[in-house]
C-alpha cells in the first residue's frame, strides 16, 4: 500500500523509493512482520489496538464497519489499514512493542477515509493509555485531490524514545467534533489507516 513516494516517510526524506512495503493490520496482531526492504523483521514485534472513552481499552475487539474501498477518497485515503466503527467522542489506540531501543520517527495516517474535512487529536508516547494533555492538532483538510503528504496536514509525525523492546509505542486519535467542517449532520469518527516507523540513525 502506498507505493512509492506516496507514504509519508518517503515524502519527508526518511526511506528510500524502493522501500514501499506495509505489512496490512486488522485489529491486534502479533508474529512475522515484513521491514522496508521486504525482510522479515528479526524482532519480535507485537502490535495492540483497542478503543475507550478517555481511557483506552486494550482489550476492545475491534468493529471493522464495512471493509469497503472508497474510490472517491482517492488519492491518499481510499483503504482502510485498520478502522473502528465507534462513536466520535471515542479514542481510538495502536501500540507496538519489540523495538529495540533507540529513536523512532513515527508517522501515523488518521485522516478518515470518508470525511477528509474531519479534524483529529493526535498523541505520541510510550506506554499510553489516554490522550496526552497538548496533543497535535490535525486540521480539516480543505482539497484531497490535489493534496500532497504534509505533517499535520494529510500525516501525523513525531519522534518517540524507546528504552527496551518492552516499551509500547503507542498512538492515540479522537475526532475533534469542534474543529471539523460542519459538511454533514453525520458525526465522524476516529480512524486509524496505518504506521510507517523509521528508527532514526546517525549517519
Amino acid at each position: 500500500m502506498y507505493k512509492g513516494v506516496n507514504a509519508p516517510a518517503h515524502a519527508a526524506g526518511d526511506m528510500f523509493a524502493h522501500e514501499d512495503v506495509w505489512t496490512q493490520i486488522v485489529g491486534d496482531q502479533a508474529g512475522a512482520f515484513v521491514m522496508a526492504d521486504g525482510n522479515l523483521c528479526p524482532h519480535p514485534i507485537r502490535v495492540d489496538y483497542g478503543h475507550g472513552d478517555g481511557i483506552i481499552d486494550w482489550n476492545a475487539t475491534p468493529v471493522d464497519p464495512s471493509g469497503s474501498v472508497y474510490s472517491k477518497a482517492e488519492p491518499f485515503f481510499n483503504t482502510a489499514l485498520c478502522q473502528d466503527h465507534r462513536p466520535w467522542h471515542f479514542d481510538l489506540g495502536m501500540r507496538v512493542a519489540g523495538l529495540p531501543a533507540g529513536t523512532y520517527r513515527v508517522y501515523a495516517l488518521c485522516r478518515s477515509i470518508r470525511r477528509p474535512t474531519a479534524a483529529y487529536d493526535v498523541s505520541f508516547g510510550v506506554n499510553l493509555d489516554r490522550q496526552l494533555d497538548k496533543p497535535l492538532a490535525m486540521p480539516p483538510m480543505n482539497d484531497l485531490a490535489g493534496a500532497k503528504w504534509q505533517d499535520g496536514l494529510t500525516c501525523a509525525v513525531a519522534d518517540v524514545e524507546v528504552s527496551s523492546a518492552e516499551d509500547w509505542v503507542t498512538f492515540i486519535t479522537r475526532y475533534s467534533r469542534e474543529r471539523s467542517l460542519k459538511t454533514t449532520p453525520h458525526h465522524g469518527r476516529s480512524v486509524l489507516l496505518g504506521l510507517q516507523i523509521v528508527e532514526i540513525r546517525e549517519k
